[in-house]
């Protein structure tokens, strides 16, 4: 630790905006003396038992700056394994900075991103994998990522890993009592190639190594579901594709005309679905004849976003007749997964989808869509189809797969089996013990980091310093 990690601290731990409640937390030695300076009750926050909550008012020079519920949390039994104090406000900002103020001007220190935590990690309230899970949670976009970092949070991975660990750690230090004592251990037991008995040295860093492969196959499968899939709206000039993204956000994010052309950028924005899901939306320019170079870059910034696109909402305009744009786009982007949405039908008759079909068979099991965006009718159909056909694309995760959540966690897997598979391959051939003990250290090097033992300060201050502060 350094001198600063005993120094008591505080800050505004909920988000910035406006909000029924917010959370002035203080965490370390002064905490609760320092909450007696400007908390007045019906006792004193020093008086007061753990876990318990009372309501008063936080003063500073005798002016009441807000009525608040205050608790008391006494170590090791908080978040931080320290006196912590936590301070219930009305949720406004002004009145948040006026509460930390007057906190700050007791002697607290005013902490910074991820001090909360890492003291939780210091003081041994979880370990470096569950630490940067915290952040990994608070930052999570879709389902997969929240239930990967929970799992983390809750010390699943950390226990796996610890396990793994254990097993390393076992069969080195038989392997260095061979060394050091070749008279009075054998290598029968250790890691020769001829090692045939159940819970040999070679067995046991196998299962090891298997182990370790298959939570980093979790991660790279993990990692494309977490990822927020994403569509591109496409089609003709004017048939509404910027009215559809406006109506899916529910605001006018995109500016629309009557003018054909109007949408010359990409534009992306991320859309919450009525299921929940969360995906990222491309608005693209009109497909046509380029005029310009402008219209030029803007056709490559639409095919641009239709590669990278996991889905396409091909839109058409119900009421007209298709057009040579119409069919270009059909059988130009028709291979891949798309929604169907014929627009505008309240402006006139409806043609018959199964011309689309005829112009590329893929897209036979493509859902059609009836929208009039202007009015919002459709849209909910839309929305449906969308989350249905993304839901499908998405690898499917077995719920009790064991997941890291980071690059760098599965980095250190990585290392860790590589350096484990070398001790193999090192005793399989016959080489000297001491080439596998080393290959096995880098092993134990790599799991240490994971879990956050014997760290250096430089790898804590680059973990958190991507958390925010307060927390």
């Amino acid at each position: 630790m350094l001198p600063e990690d005993n120094d008591t601290i505080a800050a505004i731990s909920t988000g910035p905006g406006v909000g029924a409640i917010g959370l002035v937390r203080l965490s370390g030695p002064d905490s609760i003396a320092a909450a007696d300076r400007v908390f007045i009750g019906s006792k004193s926050p020093s008086e007061m038992d753990h876990s318990t909550v009372q309501f008063g008012r936080i003063v500073r020079d005798g002016a009441v700056l807000d009525e608040v519920m205050l608790t008391v949390l006494r170590s090791p039994r908080s978040y931080t394994g320290e006196d912590m104090v936590e301070i219930s406000c009305h949720g406004n900002p002004l009145v948040l900075k006026d509460v930390l103020s007057a906190v700050i001007e007791t002697g607290a220190r005013l902490a910074t991103g991820g001090e909360f935590t890492r003291r939780a990690f210091l003081r041994g309230k979880m370990d470096l994998c569950q630490a940067e899970a915290v952040m990994e949670l608070l930052s999570a976009q879709t389902q997969e990522a929240k239930r990967v970092a929970l799992s983390q949070v809750r010390g699943r991975t950390s226990t796996e890993v610890a396990r793994l660990r254990e097993q390393v750690i076992q069969v080195k230090a038989e392997l260095d009592a061979s060394i050091d004592f070749p008279e009075d251990v054998t290598d029968e037991a250790l890691m020769r190639r001829d090692a045939k008995r159940e819970g040999s040295g070679v067995e046991l860093l196998s299962d090891t190594a298997r182990q370790l492969e298959a939570m980093i196959a979790a991660f790279t499968a993990s990692q494309q579901v977490q990822k927020l899939p994403t569509a591109a709206i496409v089609g003709k000039v004017n048939v509404g594709k910027s009215t559809i993204l406006n109506a899916l956000l529910a605001e006018d994010r995109v500016i629309t005309s009557e003018a054909p052309g109007t949408t010359r950028d990409r534009i992306d924005v991320d859309v919450a679905l009525l299921s929940g899901r969360r995906m990222r939306l491309s608005d693209t320019a009109g497909l046509g004849v380029p005029r310009d170079e402008l219209d030029a870059k803007a056709r490559a910034k639409m095919e641009g976003a239709a590669r990278d696109a996991d889905v396409l909402v091909m839109v058409f305009d119900a009421s007209s007749p298709l057009g040579d744009e119409d069919v270009q786009l059909v059988e130009t982007w028709g291979g891949r997964p798309a929604v169907l949405v014929l627009n505008k039908i309240d402006l006139g008759e409806r043609w018959d989808p199964s011309v689309l079909v005829a112009r590329c068979e893929d897209l036979a099991a493509a859902p059609v869509v009836l929208t009039c965006a202007i009015s919002g009718f459709g849209l909910d159909e839309l929305e449906a189809a969308l989350d249905k056909l993304l839901c499908a694309l998405l690898p499917k995760m077995r719920s009790e797969a064991c997941v890291v959540g980071t690059v760098r966690n599965e980095r250190l897997l990585r290392k860790a089996r590589d350096a484990i598979n070398t001790a193999i391959r090192a005793s399989q051939a016959g080489s000297w013990p001491e080439f596998a003990s080393s290959d096995l250290g880098e092993a134990l090097t790599a799991l240490n980091e994971f879990l956050g033992i014997d760290v250096g300060v430089d790898i804590l201050d680059e973990i958190f310093s991507r958390f925010c502060i307060g927390k």
